[in-house]
């Protein structure tokens, strides 16, 4: 499973047998976000029907709710 590190014996007593590292939390961290905007970015292409030229604003505006929403 990806993000999954096996600890040695002595933290698994501690914090059960797996443990997420920081690194890969990042990396689930920063998928949400990209999920996030790239929903966000759907649903304002679509509020303006989706013509072309103007995506890059889309996911621009779509990354800025979502620094304001956290």
């Amino acid at each position: 499973m990806a993000g999954l590190a096996r600890v040695d014996e002595e933290e698994e007593t501690e914090r059960g047998i797996f443990a997420i590292d920081a690194a890969d939390s990042f990396d689930m961290a920063e998928e949400v976000r990209r999920r996030w905007v790239s929903i966000a970015a759907y649903y304002i292409a679509q509020r303006r029907n989706f013509e072309q030229g103007a995506e890059l604003d889309d996911w621009l505006e779509a990354e800025r709710g979502f620094n304001l929403a956290g």
